[in-house]
């Protein structure tokens, strides 16, 4: 019982403690800063460079907007994949980006938004094939390349949620899930390509020639200025 309420009363203090530094009795120190300059992880799993800045326009930090660029390249025997792409968001903070504190972390911020905005974006796609060849007499006389190109040219609306904390002091994390319709303008071009089967493509959602409803999700981790 006593153990019960050693406990008891170390929470209750602990709690007055935390609604007293909420409440401004304690001096915060706020961390927010306008520009925030970010990088995406989750992009180098499909060869992409992506950089992020985000820029609140109010000071009561419950607006933004967000210009992302990403680089595509990969380039060997088989395959290469080079392209390019900007978006372009908006950002609303229902309670703003505000700081906030807990007894184990002082000094955070966070909040959640909502985005919306769209990706412009276009690409060369190609990969090659080598079939052997034989002379009438079945000897091996080299290898053909068959090669297929995808050029593609997008546009992609979209939305999400997402939630944005600052962790010591300086380090900006965004998590964010949504989705958007990528409306893509496709041109093919094939090379020595015998087997007509091969022409019947079924593109799934990471391909740079997809086209249709894809999702929008991932983190990033910045610093702000």
């Amino acid at each position: 019982m006593k153990k019960l309420l050693s406990i008891a009363i170390v929470l209750f203090v602990g709690f007055q403690a935390h609604s007293q530094y909420n409440n401004g009795r304690v001096k915060f120190e706020d961390l927010r800063k306008k520009v925030i300059f970010k990088l995406s992880p989750f992009h180098f799993i499909d060869k992409t460079l992506n950089v992020q800045t985000e820029i609140f326009t109010d000071a009561q930090y419950k607006n933004s907007f967000q210009i992302s660029l990403n680089g595509m390249y990969q380039s060997n025997r088989t395959v290469s994949d080079i392209g390019g792409s900007i978006e372009l968001q908006g950002r609303y903070y229902p309670r703003s980006f505000k700081p906030d504190t807990m007894p184990w972390v002082w000094n955070k911020v966070a909040g959640l938004y909502f985005g919306y905005g769209a990706q412009l974006g276009a690409n060369e796609y190609w990969k090659s094939s080598y079939e052997p060849v034989y002379d009438a007499f079945k000897n091996y006389v080299g290898d053909v390349e068959g090669k297929r190109t995808w050029n593609s040219q997008w546009v992609t609306p979209f939305f999400c949620f997402g939630y944005q904390l600052i962790v010591w002091e300086t380090l900006y994390i965004d998590v964010y899930l949504g989705g958007g319709i990528k409306i893509n303008s496709v041109t093919r071009k094939f090379e020595n390509i015998q087997n007509n089967d091969l022409n019947n493509d079924n593109p799934v959602i990471f391909d740079r020639y997809y086209k249709g409803i894809i999702p929008k999700m991932g983190f990033s981790i910045g610093i702000g200025l």
